[in-house]
């Protein structure tokens, strides 16, 4: 019993540090409205200007160091996927997702959604249902995609 009361004694403590100092720290929202609404419009934002085949978008929402694991397991850049677009090599002619889940953890965030695609990639018929996993990272005060990973459901 004397164990029991020492451990609870030591844990306690031990807890609310690693919990952020603050019991209240489990009361205040996991997600700013605001981010989780700015993060989500880039998402539909990237999404038509794959469709539309305008870069420039994709150029700003895009980091440098970006890169994307896609369902067919190709490793794929922010240039080689910028490519593919201008050039037409991957054609959208319709996208529409699922209502994006953002988790915000400081500077990074995940957000995953569903997609349904009408695409061709080259001459290949890449139409589908996938599900996505996008990672953002909040530099210089703005946000971009620094990875994505696509599971194809069908």
């Amino acid at each position: 019993m004397r164990m029991m009361r020492a451990f609870a004694f030591l844990a306690v403590p031990a807890l609310l540090v690693l919990g952020g100092c603050s019991g209240d720290s489990y009361d205040e929202p996991a997600t700013d409205p605001d981010v989780e609404k700015a993060l989500t419009q880039m998402v539909h934002d990237w999404n038509d200007a794959v469709v539309k085949a305008d870069v420039g978008p994709i150029e700003r929402i895009l980091a440098d160091d970006f890169l994307a694991t896609l369902p067919d397991g190709r490793v794929m850049s922010k240039r080689q996927h910028i490519e593919e677009v201008a050039t037409g090599a991957y054609k959208v002619s319709e996208i529409s997702t699922s209502t994006p889940d953002v988790r915000v953890f400081g500077d990074t965030a995940v957000v995953t959604f569903g997609e349904k695609e009408t695409s061709r990639t080259g001459k290949d018929d890449t139409s589908g249902r996938s599900l996505w996993t996008e990672v953002f990272v909040k530099r210089d005060g703005r946000w971009q995609v620094v990875a994505e990973q696509g599971t194809r459901l069908n």
